[in-house]
C-alpha cells in the first residue's frame, strides 16, 4: 500500500461518506485514519515517510528475512 492507495480512498470517502468504522492493518492504518479525518493526508505522508526511514534503519542492509507459512488448514 503506498500513498497512491490513500489518495484514491480518500477519494472515495469524500464521494459516498457512508461508513462509520475504519480499520487497517499496517499501512491500511494510516488509509483508516486519513478515511476517518484522525489525520489529515499531509501528516499521514510525513508519518509514512518516517516510518520507512526508521524501518530501514531498524535492520542493516542484506540482514534479517521474512518466512511465509502456507498451507496450514490443508491437513
Amino acid at each position: 500500500m503506498d500513498i497512491q492507495f490513500i489518495l484514491s480512498q480518500e477519494r472515495i470517502w469524500n464521494k459516498f461518506k457512508r461508513t462509520k468504522f475504519f480499520a487497517g492493518h499496517s499501512l491500511g492504518e494510516y488509509t483508516a485514519l486519513v478515511c476517518s479525518g484522525s489525520l489529515n493526508l499531509e501528516t499521514a505522508a510525513n508519518l509514512l515517510h518516517q516510518r520507512g526511514k526508521f524501518m530501514q534503519e531498524a535492520v542493516p542492509e542484506g540482514k534479517g528475512s521474512m518466512l511465509a507459512i502456507l498451507g496450514l488448514g490443508k491437513r
